[in-house]
């Protein structure tokens, strides 16, 4: 190790523009991975929903499936059967579904019709159609409303993955010893992100729920890696004053190998275990989590060494008080009930057992339209 410690530090510069061209490659090739949305594609093949999709593509090959957009309008002073023979006309829209005296379509002082469309909802050819229903409707005397049913949205909204981010760079800053250092762990473990989502290219097609999260689990379960290392190197430098910063991050390297492989390979053999659920996405999450864990282990042990040693004079600059918080009170407080607690954590179990199945569950991160709570 302690061979591999001294010419990953010799070579620092150079591992790290080989690594630097490398995330660039994977950035390049990260548009070119093929996002699934259909969450069908996952299902186990004894679920008796995957032997009814295959019965249907059996008996029916040529069936095509179209994607549905809903209009609905209040108070609607036209003739309905003129209203959806033009929505019929629109370009891209197969059919129009409407029948009239159905509760279905009518309801108190709303009426809906179903657009039957051949496009994709992310096309310009959908887009076009929700233009024509912003043009033509929306500025007449009837209230109109309309929901697109893409219902292959499951991945995680935007701003909550922002929040996220926001909440690990303020802990980060917070918690470090330094203003700099937390964004040269970021930017080693954003090169390791861009590496994972790259080399995603190899699996060919990855579901949308593994596009979205894995950056964002990835960048939570191997940030530990980075602090062991900073932990480390400060440890060498207090250990020898006047110690060659090289020096120290030779060191550091080789303490901190032992920490961050074993809670790499826990971690990477727990994701791969998702491989064996029965609904398959499981295995499209673990592998990329899995692969994305060992590559930012590499990263932490090439790039930010480089890092660390090139930015060393700002982090030296820019050195502040990191809080420290003392734990003994809470200890002994801790210690005097243990057995109280022990009581209680087994209640908290055995009623958290009892109340477990009362959980509803999900099946959709889409929020319900107006429409939905009309024509649910």
């Amino acid at each position: 190790m302690n061979t591999i410690s001294s010419f990953l530090v010799k070579y620092r510069n150079r591992i790290f523009l080989i690594m630097a061209a490398f995330t660039l490659l994977n950035l390049f090739l990260m548009f070119k991975v093929k996002i699934n949305g259909d969450m069908t594609v996952y299902l186990p093949d004894h679920s008796s929903m995957r032997k009814g999709i295959d019965i249907l593509a059996e008996e029916m090959p040529d069936l095509s499936m179209t994607n549905t957009v809903r209009v609905m309008f209040e108070n609607l002073h036209e003739d309905p059967l003129k209203v959806k023979r033009d929505l019929a006309s629109y370009e891209g829209v197969s059919s129009v579904s409407y029948q009239s005296g159905s509760t279905l379509y009518e309801k108190d002082r709303y009426t809906l019709f179903v657009l039957n469309c051949t496009c994709g909802f992310h096309t310009p050819a959908m887009e076009a159609i929700v233009r024509n229903l912003k043009s033509d409707f929306t500025s007449s005397a009837d209230q109109v409303t309309y929901a697109l049913d893409d219902t292959s949205r499951g991945e995680v909204p935007m701003w909550i993955i922002g929040i996220a981010i926001v909440l690990i760079v303020v802990i980060l800053v917070t918690m470090s010893s330094s203003w700099v250092e937390s964004f040269l762990f970021l930017a080693a473990i954003g090169m390791a992100i861009l590496i994972n989502m790259g080399t995603n290219i190899i699996l060919g097609t990855i579901s949308n729920v593994t596009f979205t999260i894995a950056a964002l689990l990835q960048l939570v379960l191997s940030m530990d890696y980075s602090i062991i290392l900073m932990n480390r190197f400060r440890q060498e430098l207090a250990k020898q004053p006047g110690i060659e910063p090289q020096q120290a991050m030779r060191g550091a390297i080789i303490s901190a190998f032992a920490s961050i492989s074993s809670s790499s390979l826990t971690t990477v053999v727990g994701l791969l275990a998702m491989v064996f659920m029965s609904f398959k996405i499981g295995a499209d999450l673990g592998i990329v989590l899995a692969k994305g864990v060992f590559i930012s282990m590499v990263c932490i042990l090439t790039i930010l060494p480089a890092l660390i040693l090139l930015a060393y004079p700002m982090i030296r600059k820019t050195a502040k008080k990191a809080p420290s918080f003392s734990f003994i009170r809470a200890g002994r407080i801790e210690y005097t009930l243990r057995y109280f607690l022990l009581c209680g954590f087994v209640l908290l179990f055995a009623a958290m057992f009892l109340l477990k199945g009362n959980t509803d569950i999900v099946f959709t991160m889409t929020e319900p339209s107006a429409v939905d709570k009309v024509f649910p």
